[in-house]
């Protein structure tokens, strides 16, 4: 069975090409969100496999939701950031996000992160 992801974004053309990414490779996006409280809220009601999450979100940031999902042991989060706003690894760890990858989306930096989340 196909791992079911929920993609959280707020930029429309990232969203779907994460979309598109992930639905070509066999996986399954169980839901998607613009935001960190509607992040939360799909993670509690689909119960995903993975969370791929942007960092900088409006409202409640990526942080914020991340520790949400992994305190409550939801799903595995993984943040994404851009080149220029990478987190620390220390404050992804501390939000208990299993790691963080780079946009844009690419096979070859978000897959392998999939598969051993």
């Amino acid at each position: 069975m196909p791992a079911r992801i929920l993609v959280v974004e707020d930029d429309p053309r990232l969203r779907a090409d994460a979309r598109l990414l992930l639905t070509e490779r066999g996986y399954e996006v169980a839901g998607e969100s613009a935001d960190g409280e509607s992040a939360v809220s799909l993670a509690v009601s689909l119960r995903p496999d993975v969370v791929l999450m942007a960092i900088d979100l409006p409202g409640r940031n990526g942080f914020w939701a991340a520790d949400q999902i992994s305190r409550a042991r939801l799903a595995a989060v993984i943040l994404t950031a851009t080149a220029e706003t990478r987190p620390p690894a220390r404050r992804a760890a501390a939000a208990g996000a299993f790691g963080y990858a780079i946009k844009p989306h690419t096979e070859r930096s978000l897959i392998p992160m999939i598969e051993v989340a």
